[in-house]
């Protein structure tokens, strides 16, 4: 059997049993159709720092995102949310661990487009302070879990 004749919907079972991690990348670089099934099939992205360049395309390509992970990220994510918040996409969770402070401005713009925002995670963030706290509730209002743990300098 060829791989043209083997129905997109196994192809998308077996890549799902793959999971979300490189061994998807690594099987959409075999062949045109398999980067498709992979395109449709992957719904977590976790952003490095070297990838922000490629931010816009990532977008476009992976249409069915419901998770993006910013924990490893150093870098400015205002204009990373704005871009984020400009796609199509409808995401459940974000995870804005590990930053310095909350991007209150991109967190504003991520709220009035990604209104089906379930979770929220803000662990070890620099500097958290009450009105960080004001904007989430404002600005995610179906909010279902936000986890603000383990916040390294907690002012009012």
């Amino acid at each position: 059997m060829l791989v043209k004749e083997f129905p997109q919907d196994c192809w998308e079972s077996v890549f799902k049993f793959l999971g979300q991690g490189h061994d998807l990348e690594s099987v959409s670089m075999v062949c045109k159709k398999f980067l498709s099934i992979t395109n449709q099939v992957k719904f977590s992205l976790t952003l490095h720092d070297p990838v922000v360049l490629f931010v816009p395309r990532l977008l476009l390509r992976f249409l069915r995102l419901k998770v993006i992970d910013f924990s490893h990220f150093n870098g400015e994510l205002e204009g990373l949310l704005h871009q984020i918040s400009q796609s199509e996409l409808d995401l459940d969770l974000v995870n804005l661990s590990n930053q310095r402070t909350l991007p209150v401005d991109g967190l504003r713009e991520l709220g009035s487009k990604m209104i089906n925002l379930r979770v929220l995670i803000c662990s070890n963030i620099g500097c958290l302070r009450d009105s960080h706290l004001v904007v989430i509730s404002y600005c995610f209002p179906f909010l279902e879990e936000l986890d603000i743990s383990f916040p390294l300098d907690s002012q009012a």
